[in-house]
């Protein structure tokens, strides 16, 4: 009797030592998932926070840029010019003008400081032959003076910053078949402009420790379509008598850089038996709106 007493007691002791190893298991294997699972959270929110960090600097990156590209296209009268443009401005116009050039060969050294558009063209050859934009000791487009309001802000508490710089390609077709850039081309043509736009991420004491860095660039240029298109509105192979009812834009630069003209003829323009009227482009903006209106 006393000895099935003491093997039921050996037994139930035994039951007990397993259920407290398996209950261990357990709680080790439970332990594990959780700390798998919120290492994997952490990677998860980590990884986040950079794609959106990234996209932003990238997004900040490409307004920046076609920032540049708007004002390139603002002044593309002035992009190869050595005139002085309109001589009641004080400010030169031209910006290859002589003494106030605003396109310097990549060949000499950049400003200090500041972002070099040239290192973007990987051919040396070709670089030694182009321009870089520079004024008043910066490369950096002024596309925000030009354009109020059109900077790129801040995301929350983290300023985003950037330049948009440029450099130029004057093509020289003395050989048509094999056009090239040339500091001073014998028979300018066409043109390329290649636009280098950088943001990045900084934090709230202003230093870039966000590793939020993007840079992209953009080559246009100018081309020609067969025939070309005329600089005046209006260009006649005769005379003109304008006996009906019209409103003329003029181009502001067809004869250079602030000299427009509304009509181009070889004889003699005579508007004066219709209802022929030239304006600037804004007074006509204006008049379509108020017909608009009313």
């Amino acid at each position: 009797m006393n000895r099935r007493l003491i093997r039921r007691v050996s037994k139930l002791r035994q039951r007990g030592i397993t259920t407290i190893i398996v209950a261990i298991l357990l709680l080790i294997i439970l332990s594990v998932v959780v700390f798998f699972a919120t290492s994997v959270g952490i990677f998860d929110q980590r990884t986040a926070t950079n794609e959106n960090r990234a996209q932003l600097t990238q997004q900040a990156a490409e307004a920046r840029l076609n920032l540049g590209i708007e004002y390139l296209k603002a002044n593309a009268a002035y992009l190869t010019s050595d005139d002085e443009g309109d001589p009641l401005v004080a400010t030169d116009d031209g910006w290859l003008l002589a003494g106030s050039e605003k396109w310097v060969p990549c060949t000499t050294a950049a400003p200090a400081n500041q972002l070099d558009p040239c290192l973007s063209i990987r051919d040396t050859a070709r670089r030694n032959l182009m321009y870089r934009y520079v004024s008043g000791g910066s490369t950096a487009l002024p596309y925000s003076a030009a354009m109020p309001g059109a900077d790129v802000g801040n995301v929350g508490n983290f300023p985003i910053t950037g330049r948009v710089a440029a450099t130029l390609c004057r093509f020289d077709i003395d050989d048509p078949a094999l056009p090239r850039c040339s500091l001073d081309p014998a028979t300018p043509g066409m043109i390329s402009v290649t636009v280098v736009s950088e943001a990045d991420m900084r934090n709230a004491a202003g230093t870039i420790d966000e590793n939020a860095n993007a840079e992209v660039q953009e080559t246009v240029g100018t081309y020609r379509i067969i025939g070309g298109a005329a600089s005046v509105p209006l260009v006649a192979s005769g005379t003109i008598d304008g006996t009906g009812n019209a409103q003329i834009v003029p181009n502001p630069n067809a004869g250079g850089p602030g000299v427009p003209a509304s009509i181009w003829a070889p004889d003699d323009v005579d508007i004066a038996n219709g209802s022929m009227s030239t304006c600037q482009m804004g007074e006509f903006l204006d008049s379509v709106g108020a017909d608009i209106d009313d």
